[in-house]
């Protein structure tokens, strides 16, 4: 199986695009519920909710099971949700190129495989499993992105040499002038250069004369040799880095910094070694403090930065003093030739130079005594961390090496994998998150939360024990789970006081079908269905016209629709049959409604507060007529 090598769409939550969705009859009377708004910005995909497809909404419930019961599961999605967003490019800077490459398992290819160990079981849904044949087919490229580390490796070795000598001043104020005071030695740059050069053609190389003389690859070959040589002309080290003058002084100042006093051990009855081993920190201490802003005291210095790194090795000491006093005068020497009076000039500043230079030498003979003493700083070659003259003369290459011609492809595929693994994580967490709001709303409401049963094994009906009213959701107000018997072809009648929660009821019913129909969970202790094609609702709150003109139209436009599709595949939900008119007039309008519905044995919720209409319902219609009180 090949590796993924374009971005994965929504992996997990497919969205169905123009495929045939539930039909919302009256959508002005339908509810969204608030949870589903609340969804939208977690990246799911937002025309995707209230699907009839069964295998689609079966996976996804899979996947909502599977979260909502493993806790576990979802906390290691977060952490590898943060991991693959730092991986998911390969290294393009120091720090992530040593921690990656440096140790014994690259941490990315370790991750991949953590999550393959994690979802390679029988009970994992199958999208997983498909990501998990997707991920196992990818290790392959473990050990191409290990042979392109040594490549890249070996070649950042070699891309810079610089040796010489260097005068510092390391102890002096960092305020003050510490630059170098000459440099001697060779300094070599082998850029890495990209070996694909994109060289722009003259226009008139293009022609089809050009093409068969071989005019366009002579000038070609001309233009990319020109644009090389200029490209290794421009990285030339023409002066002396303040990056490596930076580290090799930092690196010095921190070779004479004051060790921390250590504890020499010993025995209570004992205490001399402490002592001794107190006074030789603190002889430390005040000898370092001494050399603190001595900006008159000079280091020579050898340095080589290459395969190895940064070395260097103090070879010499000199403390500045004032020129000595150089007295002479022409006048002085009445009788002598021009030229005699030259030499006699040139002697007396020799003396003077041999004089200042003994002064120097001799100024600094205690000092390169403690150096030596305490930090063996004239004894041996120390090797200095580099880290600017590594990220402008090493790690800049990155990118070439990266795309030259031996490890582009490899490169590309590296970068495609992490693209789709990265992309993976994003939609997984993304669906743990709305699982974890799910969750966090059953809390804080106290009310339950379930996966639904989806069926497909011929049973017709919704049943559900539990349901939380959630068209009361964001009201601040007591959420009271409720139970109906299972809604398979009969009529349900809610009666009670005003207020007293029947549309709330019937509206949750609809509501809910529609979550479990998006692969979602829903608020219930448990909730099963088979996939419905037609949801209708009908209220008397919305549209223009009087309330019994508006209650009629709608009714004949849900009549219109359900009879489209088996009459197993609708719910009905009406709401206060009869509103808006006399009682006797609601009575007669109600009867012609129901006998309708029931004539085609529709699965239809309805309330009312004609008791009269409720009765007939009951008696003639097999209705089974429910009081809602403030205890359902």
């Amino acid at each position: 199986m090949e590796t993924k090598t374009a971005p994965v769409g929504n992996f997990l939550w497919h969205d169905q695009g123009k495929q045939p969705k539930i039909n919302i009859v009256n959508p002005q009377d339908f509810s969204t519920p608030e949870i589903i708004k609340e969804i939208l910005g977690k990246g799911l995909v937002p025309n995707s909710f209230g699907l009839i497809n069964y295998q689609e909404i079966q996976s996804r419930n899979e996947l909502s099971r599977l979260f909502l019961e493993n806790p576990e599961i979802r906390e290691k999605i977060n952490a590898w949700k943060r991991m693959s967003d730092r991986f998911e490019h390969l290294p393009n800077s120091e720090n992530n190129f040593l921690y990656v490459y440096g140790q014994e398992e690259n941490p990315y290819w370790a991750m991949v495989k953590a999550i393959i160990k994690e979802f390679d079981r029988p009970d994992t849904p199958q999208r997983l499993k498909d990501l998990i044949e997707d991920l196992k087919s990818s290790l392959a490229l473990e050990q191409e992105e290990k042979s392109l580390a040594a490549r890249i490796s070996q070649k950042l070795q070699n891309v810079t040499r610089m040796e010489g000598v260097l005068e510092i001043k390391p102890f002096a104020d960092r305020d003050k002038d510490t630059d170098e005071k000459f440099i001697v030695g060779q300094k070599a740059y082998s850029a890495a250069w990209s070996s694909g050069y994109a060289v722009t053609l003259p226009k008139w190389t293009k022609n089809f004369f050009c093409r068969i003389t071989g005019i366009k690859s002579l000038v070609k070959s001309y233009l990319s040799t020109k644009v090389r040589i200029k490209s290794y002309r421009s990285a030339a080290i023409l002066h002396f880095p303040s990056s490596l003058h930076n580290d090799l002084l930092r690196g010095i100042r921190d070779l004479v910094r004051p060790p921390a006093i250590k504890d020499p051990g010993g025995f209570p009855e004992n205490p001399e070694p402490a002592r001794l081993a107190k006074k030789a920190n603190d002889l430390i201490k005040n000898f370092c403090q001494m050399l603190k802003g001595r900006d008159d005291l000079i280091l020579t210095v050898t340095f080589d930065y290459g395969e190895s790194g940064l070395t260097a090795k103090v070879i010499g000491l000199k403390k500045k003093v004032e020129e000595p006093n150089f007295n002479f005068a022409l006048s002085d020497f009445d009788g002598y030739t021009v030229k005699e009076k030259r030499k006699a000039e040139q002697i007396a500043k020799s003396i003077a130079e041999k004089k200042r230079v003994s002064l120097e030498m001799m100024g600094s003979l205690a000092i390169y005594d403690q150096l030596n003493k305490y930090f063996s700083l004239f004894t041996k070659t120390f090797t200095l961390p580099s880290t600017e003259t590594d990220n402008e003369f090493k790690w800049y290459a990155l990118s070439n090496l990266y795309n030259s011609k031996e490890n582009r492809k490899i490169y590309n595929r590296l970068q495609t994998q992490r693209r789709f693994l990265s992309e993976v994580m994003d939609q997984l967490n993304n669906l743990c998150q709305v699982v974890e709001m799910f969750i966090n709303k059953a809390d804080a409401l106290q009310i339950p939360v379930c996966v639904p049963e989806i069926r497909n094994d011929g049973r017709i009906g919704i049943s559900f024990n539990g349901l939380a009213p959630i068209n009361m959701m964001g009201q601040g107000k007591e959420m009271i789970p409720f139970d109906l018997p299972t809604i398979n072809g009969q009529m349900i009648c809610l009666t009670g006081r005003h207020g007293g929660g029947k549309s709330v009821t019937g509206k949750s019913v609809i509501e809910s079908t529609f979550l479990a129909q998006s692969g979602l969970p829903v608020f219930a202790d448990n909730f099963s269905l088979d996939v419905k094609t037609v949801l209708g609702s009908v209220t008397n709150d919305e549209g223009e016209g009087s309330t019994a003109t508006v209650f009629v139209n709608k009714v004949k436009n849900l009549l219109s629709e359900i009879q489209k599709v088996p009459k197993e595949k609708s719910l009905v939900f009406v709401d206060e049959i009869g509103k808006g008119t006399q009682e006797l007039a609601g009575f007669t309008l109600g009867k012609m409604i129901l006998n309708t519905l029931k004539g085609k044995q529709y699965s239809v919720i309805f309330n009312t507060q004609i008791m009269a209409l409720a009765e007939y319902a009951e008696v003639n219609l097999n209705a089974i007529c429910l009081k809602v009180d403030k205890d359902h």
